[in-house]
């Protein structure tokens, strides 16, 4: 958040020459200070009652971040849109509540205040950055991917966001594309475990077995006994890494079913029944069984039953999960 950082430090400035002149009662400076939200609520409201100009801005801004982190997420909003009220064009504020829509789901609020923001200050990055956030929770992938061509232009040594427009790529069924953008953060962040890995499964979607699985023995190596990126170097053939990653894992724990079916100490079916029954603590599960069962399938020439799972796992519906974008991608290149 450097622009937004730079905006505070400005302000703390001029903050800082008026108290030199005046000194500021002591609750002023407990609400701009960086003590625990619950300390800061008081004090706040009384360095807002007292102020009737622009600096009234900084108090309702900290009292919301505290109402934010207190999970007061209707008292967060009246702060921030009241500081709105003051300044529509304020850019902290407009990031601010952009931000809690954004956690609470209410995107197309959020996106308003993002373009706003943006529209005003068009080479901002953190809101160039969760716009594209909220577009592609939106399903809107070609829009994000817009905003983050623009902040690759302007920051080409963000491996985030390399990542990131690589995964978009992705779903898209873009994968050389994704390809060319996860080595390029890769390139920035050498052990970019994330990277690596998504580079892994698209080579394997791609069928290129072999660069796939140098890339999730790669994970493996910076992170020991990774149960997906195990499942994942199984499909590639190699099944070296599944009992370690079982023995590491709590037995009551997802993935550990899909460990089991992959060393066929399990039935499919049994998988199934198990993410079904592991929902609360793993809501994801049927998604990922429907794409590593099928993929499966797949390899073994049991296109039919491959489909079927597919299918399970694009009907959970579970859209933050990556095995779900594999899902659609494998049944659309099997039909």
């Amino acid at each position: 958040m450097k622009f937004l950082s730079y905006l505070l430090i400005i302000a703390g400035v001029g903050l800082s020459i008026a108290r030199a002149q005046t000194p500021a009662p002591a609750h002023t400076d407990l609400c701009l200070s960086d003590k625990a939200a619950a300390e800061k609520i008081v004090p706040c409201t009384k360095a807002i009652e007292e102020t009737h100009d622009l600096g009234k801005i900084l108090f309702l801004l900290s009292r919301g971040r505290s109402y934010t982190q207190l999970k007061q997420y209707e008292a967060a909003e009246k702060d921030f849109s009241e500081a709105l009220s003051i300044d529509p064009r304020h850019p902290q504020a407009l990031y601010e509540r952009g931000a809690l829509y954004t956690f609470l789901k209410r995107y197309s609020q959020a996106i308003a205040d993002f373009t706003a923001l943006l529209t005003k200050y068009p080479d901002e990055p953190d809101g160039r950055y969760n716009r594209a956030f909220v577009y592609s929770e939106m399903g809107q992938d070609d829009d994000a991917i817009k905003d983050l061509d623009f902040l690759l232009k302007a920051h080409p040594e963000d491996a985030q966001a390399f990542n990131d427009r690589g995964g978009l790529h992705i779903r898209k069924g873009q994968l050389e594309k994704a390809i060319k953008d996860y080595d390029q953060a890769i390139k920035l962040a050498q052990d970019f475990n994330e990277a690596i890995y998504n580079r892994g499964r698209a080579y394997l979607l791609l069928s290129q077995k072999e660069k796939a699985a140098a890339d999730f023995k790669r994970v493996l190596d910076i992170r020991k006994n990774n149960p997906y990126a195990a499942l994942r170097l199984a499909l590639c053939g190699d099944n070296s890494a599944l009992a370690p990653a079982l023995e590491a894992l709590d037995k009551e724990r997802w993935p550990v079913p899909l460990l089991l079916y992959f060393q066929d100490k399990i039935s499919a079916e049994q998988v199934f029944q198990l993410a079904a029954s592991l929902s609360k603590s793993a809501p994801d599960a049927t998604a990922e069984a429907g794409y590593y069962l099928g993929e499966k399938a797949l390899q073994k020439g049991d296109k039919q039953t491959a489909l079927i799972y597919f299918a399970r796992s694009q009907d959970s519906n579970a859209r933050s999960v990556i095995e779900y974008y594999d899902a659609v991608f494998l049944q659309r290149k099997s039909q």
